[in-house]
């Protein structure tokens, strides 16, 4: 069970700049995760689509990604150049990884609407960072942060007297060894191994 350590290593992570192409490219697997048909849009930042999103109801509709902390500015930007290119759809989604409170969130439903837009999700880094969390590849290629996140865990804890099993076809107690049925099992506790021993 890992504990806050990790988690808030991953956010001190995303706080420092991150590469934007790489980004992307991770906000794509990240909304295939969540469902959504998404795609890279190769030379997309001229129309205002970082990443389209296939829904089945006509062309895909855009994805505004940014590692800014103009969120606002840079939605509000692509959008417009969305719209200037004439393209039809009416909804969008927003990947950051900045930090958004409730305020900034509201405040970017509010600005999507007064651009003729539904904003139907914002994916900030509270939802990147429980996703990083359990992904140990992009953990690693994304942030830096090795996949093997033992340093960052709490380890489960083991009883003071442990017991290694080992294989005997014998029924003996020797040096804290007990046996039964073809089974041994080592008692870190000489007193308990004796005690197995009369059980058995």
């Amino acid at each position: 069970m890992t504990d806050d350590r990790l988690y808030n290593e991953i956010i001190s992570r995303l706080e420092k700049p991150i590469d934007y192409n790489l980004f992307e490219r991770f906000a794509v697997d990240f909304l295939c995760h969540k469902g959504y048909d998404a795609a890279l849009n190769p030379g997309g930042g001229d129309d205002g689509m970082d990443i389209e999103i296939s829904d089945g109801e006509g062309e895909p509709y855009p994805v505004t990604v940014t590692t800014s902390p103009e969120v606002s500015g840079n939605m509000a930007e692509s959008l417009t150049q969305y719209r200037d290119k004439g393209r039809p759809r009416c909804k969008c989604i927003v990947v950051t990884s900045v930090a958004l409170k409730a305020r900034r969130r509201k405040y970017l439903y509010k600005k999507a609407s007064e651009l003729g837009f539904t904003l139907v999700q914002v994916y900030a880094q509270n939802e990147i960072a429980s996703y990083l969390e359990r992904n140990t590849q992009w953990r690693k290629t994304l942030l830096g942060l090795s996949g093997n996140p033992t340093a960052l865990s709490i380890r489960p804890r083991q009883s003071t007297h442990s017991q290694t099993a080992i294989s005997l076809g014998v029924k003996k107690q020797q040096n804290g060894y007990t046996t039964h049925r073809g089974i041994g099992f080592l008692l870190a506790n000489p007193v308990l191994a004796r005690l197995h021993c009369c059980i058995s």
